[in-house]
């Protein structure tokens, strides 16, 4: 059973709610911490499938291609920004950059004094 649900599709439910279980993908990391697991929410996997990935993928290259052409023809030759479509979010993902924000955050607490320990001016 477990070789059956293995090789479903990574849109079905299933797969869906393993690739959104903080539990397993702690799991996977190999770390309990539990401080990890409060994130903003996105939208899951479901429904994301290869052929909206490759959607998304042509839709961003098409943005990018009316931007550069918008610079071209501008008289100052700025090009707009182009923001990115949003994808969907795994546990995994979310983890890891709870994990990083963690990091910067133990990084400029060492480099940046605490405010009631500033040297006389």
């Amino acid at each position: 059973m477990l070789d059956f649900a293995e090789r479903l599709p990574r849109h079905s439910v299933y797969k869906a709610a393993v690739f959104d279980d903080e539990d397993v993908a702690l799991e996977l990391l190999g770390d309990d911490d539990d401080s990890a697991t409060s994130s903003p929410p996105s939208f899951g996997m479901a429904g994301w499938t290869y052929e909206r990935e490759l959607l998304v993928g042509v839709t961003e290259t098409l943005m990018s291609l009316r931007a550069v052409l918008i610079g071209v023809n501008s008289e100052k030759g700025k090009v707009p920004k182009v923001h990115p479509l949003p994808r969907p979010k795994t546990a995994l993902d979310r983890i890891a950059a709870i994990r990083s924000k963690q990091k910067r955050s133990s990084l400029l607490a060492q480099l940046v004094p605490h405010e009631g320990h500033l040297p006389p001016a």
